[in-house]
């Protein structure tokens, strides 16, 4: 019986987030997509870097590439900040774009 419970919340769960899925447009999902690789990118640099003083890809004041500079100041920064600012620059304009319609 608890068994039947069990599989019925994860099943109502897990359908939410299908129909929650099914409700975005094609550029919603394509976007999705983009940022979920976009993550786990930054995700795999945050676990090879070690976060030296400087900002990643600056490198004092030069631009060099070097793993060992990224860290969680640049994960927040790429992974949360950026896609943040995209989206509402994203909402504002889908917005606009149906006023005017």
């Amino acid at each position: 019986m608890e068994d039947e419970k069990k599989q019925n919340s994860t099943v109502g769960k897990e359908s939410i987030i299908i129909r929650w899925y099914q409700k975005l447009t094609y550029g919603e999902k394509n976007g999705l997509k983009v940022y979920i690789i976009w993550f786990l990118t930054h995700c795999a640099l945050l676990g090879a870097g070690e976060n030296d003083d400087c900002f990643f890809p600056w490198h004092h004041s030069r631009l060099e590439w070097d793993i060992d500079d990224y860290g969680l100041p640049e994960f927040i920064v790429y992974v949360a900040l950026i896609p943040i600012v995209i989206y509402f620059i994203y909402s504002f304009y889908k917005k606009n774009k149906t006023k005017t319609l």
